[in-house]
């Protein structure tokens, strides 16, 4: 079954320097720091946030408007993710995410990282996710949950061949 999402930003994983608006749809990076309790949830070293729900099987989509932000991460993760410490956004640590760099360069945060030469600049970014419940503890992770990412890049162009 396939859900359009809303994704409500979760201020308990928030990044002290990261501010969330009111009704907790969208985060800006502070210069300043917010005197936020330490929690287990919290990422302590790196600027992210997780959204919820936290889905468990399924699939469910959900698009964000990137705008003309320079630099941005979007994608999604593990509910069990190291949050303490450096985090490397990567499928093997439990992300699956793409990034844009410096206002122009597009990066799938795979493991060796892909490069995604976009000919356009992205506005808004659809990010479908598929969970399906695994047969066997051993094929999975965590949680009995196998992963399926997909990004759905609004009609630009691809300069190169590409796979994420």
């Amino acid at each position: 079954m396939h859900k359009e999402m809303d994704v409500t930003l979760d201020s308990d994983t928030a990044y002290p320097s990261l501010v969330l608006s009111d009704n907790l749809q969208q985060v800006r990076l502070s210069c300043l720091q917010q005197d936020l309790p330490d929690s287990p949830e919290r990422f302590s070293l790196c600027p992210c946030v997780l959204g919820s729900p936290c889905f468990v099987a399924g699939r469910h989509s959900w698009e964000v408007e990137v705008g003309e932000k320079a630099k941005w991460t979007i994608g999604v993760c593990e509910d069990l993710v190291c949050r303490k410490g450096g985090v490397t956004s990567a499928p093997q640590n439990g992300f699956w995410a793409v990034s844009l760099w410096y206002g122009k360069e597009y990066w799938a945060l795979t493991s060796p990282m892909t490069a995604l030469p976009l000919r356009t600049p992205l506005q808004r970014v659809g990010v479908s996710w598929t969970t399906r419940l695994a047969r066997s503890p051993s094929t999975t992770r965590q949680r009995g949950v196998t992963p399926s990412l997909s990004l759905t890049l609004p009609s630009v162009g691809l300069s190169g061949p590409t796979s994420v």
